[in-house]
């Protein structure tokens, strides 16, 4: 796969188009991939040498995961093939994973499609391989269009001429393992126009890095400082006394899938704020344990539990267990200590694998902030026990009573 990445890149022009500081927000808060990302990259390093070489393995040490990984792949890349064949073009017609300069005068915009290409006096093609679970779009994709335009762009005039349509291609994977084919098509001869376009934003961008311009967006489009985001949270607590009542009681019309999108990304936004929130009052309480009324610390214990069900199923297949033996529901699943003693009593040594979360330290407990003053005191400050006798205590005896008593 392709390495390099332009800072202008065909994965952040959509959400560029509409926020011109998310450039910048990008490159000033680059975060790790998460484990989707890189099981993406890795689906993607397969699909690669699915198109342009054997799967050989030699030299390989495949595991389970790789297995099931390259399986994907392959299906996606007969997807691909198929798709190819049915638009008239061949593999030689196309390019795999080559890096794409946008244009001559903006020497940071590019990007890498998975495969894209032309005939002369035929069709162009763009094919985009996906394996989040989010649907994507073939239609108007501007990641696709960026592209098509800047291989446009490396072509000559006459050559240009000669071009029909451009087809966009959207494969993508289910987290059942699926895969799912989405075509457009747009007249060669518009692309100049979307040139403009992205044009026009990179521009913009340049001119005002820091433009942060909040909108629906920011509840669709990926963004490192999403939930720090202070325009962000001014537009939505702007928003939030008329739209989002209206949402929660259905008084505005929308399709029932927007709106419960947009609650969705509303409650992702609150547990986002929440969890900063936590974050801040653990800190501020290692300090000055009556820093936050009504909340203390507490030794967090460990929460050793799965996260992934797909990772689950691995880690299980590869102690060797069947499927009958881990129960795989939403409801019970073999626990990660149980998973232990399988793998010690078949003599298996494993580093625990990274899907379960690590105890952690202190914890945001509810409660009464000055609770740990009560350990602090000091001896003086102990209220005195009451001094021990040596005398023995006196027995207690029980008073007998006489009949006459007990008869009234």
């Amino acid at each position: 796969m392709a390495e390099t990445h332009k800072k202008f890149g065909g994965s952040t022009i959509p959400l560029g188009l509409l926020c011109p500081g998310s450039w910048k927000a990008r490159e000033e808060n680059p975060s790790p991939p998460g484990e989707a990302a890189e099981r993406g990259t890795r689906i993607h390093s397969w699909l690669e040498r699915y198109l342009t070489t054997s799967l050989s393995s030699e030299g390989f040490t495949l595991s389970e995961r790789d297995l099931q990984e390259c399986k994907i792949a392959v299906a996606a890349g007969q997807k691909i093939k198929a798709v190819l064949a049915e638009l008239g073009f061949t593999m030689a017609d196309v390019h795999i994973e080559e890096m794409l300069d946008f244009h001559p005068d903006y020497p940071e915009a590019g990007g890498t499609p998975d495969v894209d290409g032309f005939k002369l006096f035929g069709d162009g093609i763009t094919i985009d391989y996906k394996s989040g679970n989010q649907l994507v779009s073939a239609e108007k994709n501007d990641q696709l269009i960026f592209y098509a335009v800047s291989r446009y762009n490396k072509l000559d005039p006459m050559v240009r001429a000669t071009l029909k349509d451009w087809h966009f291609v959207i494969v993508q994977s289910d987290s059942d393992g699926e895969i799912h084919v989405r075509k457009w098509s747009l007249p060669a001869v518009d692309l100049p126009a979307y040139e403009a376009i992205y044009k026009a934003a990179i521009d913009r961008a340049i001119a005002n890095p820091y433009d942060k311009i909040p909108g629906d967006h920011c509840m669709d489009y990926w963004c490192p400082i999403r939930s720090t985001c202070q325009a962000r949270s001014a537009w939505i607590n702007e928003q939030s006394a008329g739209i989002w009542s209206g949402l929660l009681e259905g008084q505005i019309e929308q399709p029932r899938g927007i709106r419960l999108s947009k609650l969705l990304s509303m409650k992702k936004h609150i547990i986002d704020v929440l969890t900063a929130a936590e974050n801040d009052a653990v800190e501020i309480l290692k300090l000055d344990p009556t820093g936050v009324p009504e909340f203390h610390l507490e030794d967090g214990e460990g929460n050793r539990a799965w996260q992934d069900e797909d990772q689950t199923k691995l880690v299980c297949a590869v102690a060797g267990l069947e499927e009958n033996e881990y129960v795989i529901t939403k409801v019970s699943t073999i626990s990660p200590a149980q998973l232990e003693k399988v793998w010690k009593a078949k003599n298996i040594t494993v580093d625990f694998p990274a899907t379960v979360r690590p105890s952690t330290g202190k914890k945001l407990k509810p409660g009464s902030a000055a609770s740990p003053f009560e350990s602090l005191a000091t001896p003086a400050e102990a209220q005195p026990e009451a001094p021990k006798s040596d005398e023995p205590k006196p027995k207690r005896t029980r008073k007998k009573k006489d009949a006459a008593t007990a008869v009234a």
